[in-house]
């Protein structure tokens, strides 16, 4: 977060906050705080983060805690009840909370730097009671540590806007020079809006009025955030340049920054349990890989038993040649053409008969080795697509909840154990799962699951046997059924052919072309005793080739 959004979510937080109960303070992450406070009409979520992106705004998004409340957090539930007031130290990315609580008045800096920002809370005296992160400074004149003195960070020498515009170089008037001047040169500035500075500027062909313009906005306080597509990319501006000023109403900044940080923080790992999971995953999908290696191994080893029973045959063809004590017997294979000599070894101390019977014993071992071997490369092989179907539900979930799913599933399975037991008031999974819903141009209903719980219940107790059932061939992904009233009911090629697509949209093969997708009546589905979620088996289907479809609205379904 720049100074500039940072100026405005202040003057829109401060009418909003100052005065205000802290009911509950939270941190779900090791660089976030989420403050619940009463402000006398309303319940608020204000979201402070210090990590890789810095920001401070109210929320509506969902964020899971820990069982037990960080260091940190725990000194601030003891110290601070009440919030005061909110203001921002002038042209920095620090923010002061003054707070009190029944130990007196506090002061809580947020030091909005990015990776190296922080929390600090500081008594009356002006001594650092404690730190979000410890640091000791290099040169010892800024050292972050209970007891020491609180003081501001160096400011960096750039030229304040707020008094002139310096004079712009010839050689970075425009483009990414003019972007990476602003950048060095001047303040309050940012990325972004150093960006969307040097893309003004090349539009209109002037450097100097685009700078004069966004100065102009920023002094008489007419700066509206706004998401802007500059050469591809989204960015989030203080103050949109050129035309972007004209109109528009105004946005709220909070709904912003949820809107674009909170998505980002979920997909990266860093709000939930996204991060553990996917370790989780990739850890047991190399044991599992490792196993199959290894029943691989086993397999070559044993692959020639069925040779011996041919020797033991041999052998019993030509008992009048062999005698006890005899170390090996030469014989002839006339069953191969040409009929071809083969040496037979024997052990000493075993009569003819014996031997015979030795070599028919160890195949008969070695075949049982081998049934066992195709079972366990069968099993190892299922949990595998288990484990890669659980990857595509944690690579698409979109909520905590989702992530919530996952982690249950694998708890049921017995490889994701709790650190500690959820409280009665933790969320559960809910008993009935949600269902994807879409319309297909002809008007059939079309649910699909979103997970293993979902496509099971799906599977197995939502859809009707003359339904249809889709399934991308060979991948992991999502079981979709074509509902139709009856089996007198039919259904184009078409029609069937537009499902097909979005079951392979919500597979693994999504960015591919011409993805198979297997076809089939819900009655030639059945459930293995013992499958995980979401496996099934088939008695007999067909294949399509399409190409995926991602439909961008999804509307939960039902029954």
């Amino acid at each position: 977060m720049d100074i500039l959004l940072l100026e405005q979510i202040i003057t829109e937080l401060r009418g909003q906050l100052n005065g205000s109960r802290i009911a509950k303070i939270h941190q779900p992450t090791a660089d976030t705080l989420v403050l619940r406070l009463w402000t006398g009409r309303e319940n608020l979520r204000l979201l402070i983060s210090v990590g890789q992106y810095p920001r401070l705004h109210l929320t509506e998004a969902s964020y899971p805690n820990p069982f037990t409340p960080p260091r940190f957090c725990q000194l601030l539930r003891s110290r601070i009840s009440r919030l005061d007031s909110i203001a921002q130290v002038p042209d920095e990315r620090v923010v002061c909370l003054d707070c009190s609580g029944p130990n007196g008045s506090f002061k809580l800096y947020l030091e909005l730097f990015g990776t190296q920002g922080n929390l600090v809370l500081m008594d009356e005296t002006g001594m650092i009671v404690d730190t979000l992160v410890r640091r000791r400074s290099a040169g010892g004149d800024r050292a972050l540590l209970p007891g020491s003195d609180y003081r501001l960070p160096r400011r960096r020498e750039r030229f304040p806007l707020r008094e002139q515009i310096p004079p712009i170089p010839v050689e970075s008037g425009s483009g990414e020079a003019l972007q990476k001047w602003l950048l060095r040169t001047v303040t309050p500035m940012s990325p972004a809006q150093a960006k969307a500075l040097a893309w003004h500027a090349a539009r209109i062909d002037d450097a100097r009025q685009a700078l004069e313009d966004f100065r102009q906005c920023w002094l008489l306080g007419e700066c509206r955030p706004r998401l802007m597509d500059i050469a591809g990319e989204e960015l989030l501006v203080a103050c949109p340049p050129g035309d972007q000023l004209e109109g528009g109403a105004d946005q709220n900044l909070s709904a912003l920054l949820d809107a674009v940080y909170a998505p980002l923080q979920f997909q990266e790992g860093r709000v939930g349990d996204r991060g553990d999971l996917q370790n989780l995953l990739t850890r047991q999908r190399k044991r599992l890989e490792k196993r199959l290696a290894s029943i691989g191994q086993e397999g070559d080893a044993k692959e020639s038993f069925a040779e011996r029973r041919y020797l033991g045959e041999l052998l019993l063809a030509n008992l009048q040649r062999v005698t006890k004590g005899m170390t090996s017997v030469t014989v002839v294979d006339y069953f191969r053409v040409p009929a071809t000599e083969i040496q037979i070894q024997l052990d000493p101390r075993l009569s003819p008969q014996e031997n015979a019977k030795a070599l028919f014993k160890r195949y008969k071992k070695d075949k049982r080795g081998m049934d066992h071997i195709e079972r366990r490369s069968l099993e190892t092989r299922t949990e595998l697509e288990w484990i890669d179907q659980l990857q595509l539900n944690l690579d698409e979930a979109e909520t905590p909840q989702d992530l919530f799913e996952v982690a249950e599933e694998l708890k049921q399975a017995g490889l994701c154990q709790a650190r500690w037991p959820d409280p009665a008031q933790r969320k559960k999974v809910p008993a009935i799962p949600a269902l994807n819903q879409a319309t297909s141009p002809d008007g059939f209903t079309i649910l699909w699951g979103r997970n293993n719980r979902a496509n099971d219940y799906l599977s197995t107790r939502v859809a009707a046997p003359h339904d249809y059932w889709f399934h991308v061939h060979r991948l992991p992904g999502c079981h979709l059924v074509l509902r139709r009233d009856s089996s007198a009911v039919t259904v184009s090629d078409a029609e069937l052919r537009y499902a097909a697509g979005i079951a392979a949209g919500y597979s693994r093969g999504r960015y591919d072309h011409d993805v198979e997708v297997v076809c089939c009546l819900v009655k030639d589905v059945y459930k293995v005793k013992g499958a995980h979620p979401g496996q099934v088996s088939l008695r007999r289907f067909t294949t399509l080739n399409v190409d995926p479809i991602r439909l961008d609205e999804q509307l939960p379904g039902g029954r």
